[in-house]
């Protein structure tokens, strides 16, 4: 499993750094400036949709899912922000 960490010289960061390789995980990661915001955003129970932009702004998306974490992985790995 490849696991990226943003944060991961902070305390939080390092410890889930450490934890998921000793589970045999690839893990990488970036110092970043996380705000409680973003951790609200993210840590929410529930689901993420579209329905909404697409119903009122008519918004469909270039590239799937599967193809934009592709893109995503490799944008990383060409700055060398994924190993």
């Amino acid at each position: 499993m490849k696991i990226f960490v943003t944060g991961a010289l902070g305390f939080i960061g390092r410890a889930l750094v450490e934890r998921y390789r000793a589970g045999g995980a690839e893990v990488s990661g970036m110092e970043g400036e996380v705000s409680g915001g973003t951790v609200r955003m993210l840590a929410r129970r529930g689901t993420y949709s579209i329905d909404k932009a697409r119903r009122l702004l008519g918004y469909e998306p270039k590239v799937d899912l599967d193809e934009g974490m592709r893109r995503t992985e490799q944008w990383l790995t060409d700055r060398g922000l994924w190993r």
